[in-house]
């Protein structure tokens, strides 16, 4: 029994650093999307200068050279480009943000059915000593051990207070 408990304690601590990269890698891939939404707010804001730049000779009647008019509309196709890549680049990362999050949701799904699974084979484990020894005291001890916290009675482990469900507030 015991050696099953080991191996789950040992699955328990693997999932727990696959969920903490997770973790580690969505705060990553967040702070990525920040700064790529900044600089396609940055590339916007500069493709509209250069856009009113060019509306306001149009409008004014303004000549201008033809090497000012090639530097024109260049920066306007790089800032586009720029803004196009930056935009490129943001859909991705939400992409796989959204990935990380969908693993990390099924990994936090297995983690919890594996504390679930590590309670009943406590319990099991528990009722085992309890009929094999009938010594209640040895079985609080391996009890305090399990659960890290000190019972009166083995009988308290057992029991469960069914409580009604309150309405939350708003």
């Amino acid at each position: 029994l015991f050696e099953g408990f080991k191996f789950l304690c040992n699955l328990e601590g693997e999932r727990r650093a696959r969920l903490k990269e997770h973790q580690r890698r969505i705060r990553f891939l967040e702070r990525s999307l920040a700064e790529t939404h900044y600089m396609l707010n940055f590339y916007i804001t500069k493709e509209l200068k250069e856009r009113a730049k060019l509306e306001k000779f149009i409008s004014m009647d303004v000549w201008v050279t033809a090497d000012e008019y090639r530097r024109i509309h260049y920066r306007l196709n790089l800032l586009s480009e720029r803004r196009t890549e930056q935009a490129i680049k943001k859909q991705k990362i939400k992409k796989d943000i959204d990935n990380e999050h969908k693993e990390a949701k099924l990994n936090a799904a297995h983690f919890l059915g594996i504390e679930r699974a590590l309670i009943n084979y406590k319990k099991h484990m528990l009722t085992v000593l309890m009929a094999a020894e009938k010594k209640p005291k040895k079985a609080n001890r391996i009890l305090d051990y399990f659960t890290g916290q000190k019972s009166n009675k083995v009988s308290n482990f057992f029991t469960c207070k069914k409580r009604k469900a309150k309405p939350m507030s708003v």
